[in-house]
């Protein structure tokens, strides 16, 4: 008796007959996928778990943390976190630490895990690359997790990128913000400046300057584009430099951290951008009175966007551009207005 055909639709392909018994045995594999999974899957106490070495998130201190806490309390733990067997019958974590983590504070006694077998330098490649995937790490411990992972699998970063899905010019911007003075980069894992802005300061490459203008920026908010221009000023006009002060050093970073915030004073208050295209003969100054009320009521209307889709930093880049653009624009308008009336 003939093997009655089934056809296989392959994306962008034309359907061929796959034969039924190719079906079956692509069942079998299936099945046999999901029995070594089951096998492998454990409900184990939560005592006899600990964290791994690999970690490289450092803050679990964040809102999306408590949010967890209360999903993990409502419904448990969803998704299983990966292990490996340790000593004396215990578990170290691979992947899933803030999933422990939260069952611990949402008072569990036992957690789902899948158990793999795995070494030491396998099982921190796969810490990485799913913990340096997470929406919710922030750029200076995904930057560290890059350093890392190239460290441990010595591919390119070119390599690296295309694992994750990324550039390799997004890759190097992110691995730039680990060579910033460690008090920039704090500032970054806090949150207080954006990645966008790290690599912007890095242009300043006296560090005791370098920190003092990262302090500054983040403590005034600025956005990025205000910071560009503050590390152009910086880097092309006398004065910006630590000197001291009848050998005070004390006196000279209080003296130079003055001049900083004159110069950031005088920026916010002229509104200067650094890239502004010379309006065309057809702009006119209710073209850019419109744009500017537009993109303010973006401004105004992103206050009520659902943010818990973003990370907080894509949150706040988003805010930084939007005010950016929003600056830009007004001093558009202002260049336009003169030519207008003179003509």
């Amino acid at each position: 008796m003939a093997k009655k055909p089934v056809f296989d639709f392959g994306l962008g392909q034309a359907p061929r007959v796959r034969e039924r018994q190719e079906w079956m045995e692509v069942a079998q594999d299936t099945r046999a996928m999901g029995a070594a999974a089951l096998e492998n899957a454990r409900i184990l106490a939560i005592d006899h778990v600990e964290p791994g070495p690999w970690q490289v998130r450092r803050d679990f201190r964040t809102e999306k943390m408590a949010e967890l806490v209360e999903s993990v309390r409502a419904q448990g733990v969803l998704e299983p976190i990966l292990v490996r067997a340790s000593e004396g019958g215990r578990y170290q974590i691979i992947a899933g630490e803030r999933r422990y983590r939260a069952a611990l504070e949402a008072g569990l006694t036992t957690v789902p895990a899948l158990v793999l077998e795995i070494d030491d330098v396998d099982a921190r490649v796969v810490s990485l690359m799913e913990n340096i995937q997470r929406d919710d790490l922030n750029e200076m411990e995904r930057a560290e997790g890059l350093v890392a992972l190239k460290q441990l699998t010595g591919q390119t970063w070119e390599e690296i990128g295309q694992r994750l899905g990324v550039t390799r010019r997004h890759v190097l911007h992110l691995v730039s913000l680990t060579k910033l003075p460690e008090s920039v980069q704090a500032l970054v894992r806090e949150g207080r400046l954006s990645a966008k802005h790290g690599r912007l300061l890095s242009q300043v490459k006296n560090a005791e300057v370098l920190s003092l203008l990262a302090e500054a920026v983040a403590e005034f908010r600025l956005t990025a584009a205000q910071t560009a221009e503050v590390v152009k000023r910086v880097g092309g006009e006398p004065g910006f430099t630590l000197e001291e002060d009848g050998g005070d050093p004390d006196r000279a970073r209080a003296s130079l951290r003055d001049r900083i915030d004159d110069l950031i004073d005088s920026v916010r208050a002229r509104g200067e951008e650094p890239v502004v295209a010379a309006p065309s003969a057809a702009t006119t100054p209710g073209d850019t009175a419109a744009l500017v009320q537009a993109l303010a009521e973006m401004r105004r209307a992103l206050a009520g966007f659902p943010m818990g889709t973003l990370t907080p930093e894509a949150a706040r880049n988003l805010e930084s551009e939007l005010d950016s653009l929003i600056q830009a624009a007004d001093l558009l308008r202002r260049r336009v207005a003169p030519t207008s009336r003179e003509g």
